[in-house]
């Protein structure tokens, strides 16, 4: 049966560059090998080589490889062994890496777990979210609900406020980390999310337009901020400044329109625009001084 007619649950919610190289791979192991388990599996070999399953879905690694032991051996040595998967978790990516996923996945105890501990914990967050996604639950990789990474945003936040006055080195750092993931989240919003929403809905014009002047507001907040100390006495205020603005942001678009796109849109559109969005995510500029960073900051004065 060609790849596309029986294409895994988890590869129909993931890029579309995970389904071709997941549905070359089992089309030619068919024509090698004949149906059946074995094709399958050569086909998630390959596809394991260059993403990492995360959540529901397949997400493109950030270095190309074998994902655990088991992945490593080839042929005859591979079929023989009886060492377990890592069940599409790269459990040769680093701790740091892991400890992101982590959180993503929401998974509790995780900054006590050692690297294997991880890597078990993810594979059970997986299957879980593969088994609510099969139920029908419905994902952030679906449409625009960003849920997952307003809650990361959040968590930066909540650790500024909660840092002392002194804490110049742990405020920096996370002001660091808080402008890497604005940086993505205005980028990926600006160049997928909202361009589909005004095109394909035009009752919530207004509301996107005042999305992309928030992002605007936090973009100018953020260069700001790079230019200054964390010891400089603005530094605290005008972060405390982006935090509500941000906030506000986050909330207002998760809780009024976001509801009212996936309620108005197909399910074959919004796995379409979530697809994009997750491309769009691995591609995004990580710092405000980056060619396409600047870019869409000028698009959203000139929108």
């Amino acid at each position: 049966m060609p790849a596309r007619e029986e294409l895994p649950s988890t590869l129909r919610r993931s890029p579309r560059k995970a389904q071709q190289t997941w549905g070359r791979t089992h089309d030619s192991a068919v024509e090698q090998y004949g149906e059946g388990e074995r094709a399958h599996r050569t086909a998630f070999a390959a596809l394991k080589h260059g993403f990492e399953k995360v959540g529901d879905h397949w997400e493109p690694k950030q270095h190309p490889g074998p994902s655990d032991e088991q992945a490593a051996r080839s042929g005859a040595q591979a079929r023989r062994s009886d060492r377990p998967t890592a069940g599409g978790v790269d459990a040769n990516a680093t701790k740091s890496h892991l400890l992101d996923l982590a959180r993503r996945l929401e998974i509790r105890g995780r900054s006590r777990m050692t690297k294997p501990e991880l890597v078990e914990a993810i594979g059970r967050a997986n299957d879980r979210e593969t088994a609510r996604a099969r139920d029908g639950g419905r994902r952030s990789t679906r449409g625009p609900k960003t849920t997952k990474h307003g809650k990361r945003i959040r968590a930066l936040f909540k650790a500024f406020d909660d840092s002392g006055e002194n804490a110049h080195k742990r405020r920096g750092e996370l002001v660091t980390k808080m402008i890497e993931e604005l940086t993505v989240h205005t980028y990926v919003e600006n160049e997928v999310m909202y361009p589909q929403v005004r095109a394909l809905l035009p009752e919530l014009e207004q509301d996107v337009l005042e999305s992309y002047e928030e992002h605007h507001v936090a973009d100018l907040l953020t260069v700001e901020l790079m230019a200054l100390n964390p010891e400089d006495e603005r530094f605290a205020a005008k972060t405390r400044v982006l935090i509500e603005n941000v906030t506000h942001h986050i909330e207002e678009e998760e809780k009024e329109w976001f509801p009212k796109v996936r309620e108005s849109l197909s399910r074959t559109q919004l796995r379409e625009i979530g697809e994009q969005l997750i491309e769009a995510r691995e591609s995004a500029p990580r710092h405000p001084a980056q060619p396409s960073a600047l870019k869409k900051t000028v698009d959203a004065l000139i929108r």
